[in-house]
């Protein structure tokens, strides 16, 4: 996955937290919502993906689904790299970089190796009509 937001990831005490919405790498949008927390001192990062679904004018909540927490395996002045398995049969790996201001996460199944890699980004929460 690729990722970007509206201004920049947001720091506190050292951790990082981002807010946004998974875009494919080919741009295609897919109304799921993500918000990514990675802890420096308990040396995880969590996510949580809401889906939407739009009926009529409004956005609403579809399922809020609470990821695995990842462990990191790096994390210096660039990057944070998270990897694990973040549901049944899903693992993730996140990248995070700090200087760029991107998130690419790429989920692959554990379960059966035929299925092949998506990689998303997350990307400002899109205004939309």
């Amino acid at each position: 996955m690729r990722a970007a937001f509206d201004k920049h990831l947001i720091e506190v005490l050292g951790n990082f937290v981002a807010d946004g919405e998974l875009v494919g790498d080919d741009g295609r949008h897919s109304c799921t919502a993500v918000t990514i927390e990675c802890c420096k001192k308990a040396n995880l990062c969590a996510m949580v993906d809401v889906q939407l679904v739009k009926i009529g004018d409004h956005w609403e909540i579809v399922s809020i689904v609470p990821q695995m927490e990842l462990p990191i395996s790096t994390w210096n002045g660039r990057f944070i790299i998270s990897a694990g398995d973040s549901n049944l049969c899903n693992r993730r790996e996140v990248t995070v970089d700090i200087e760029k201001q991107r998130i690419r996460v790429v989920q692959t199944s554990s379960c059966d190796p035929s299925v092949p890699a998506v990689t998303y980004y997350i990307e400002p929460p899109a205004r939309r009509p």
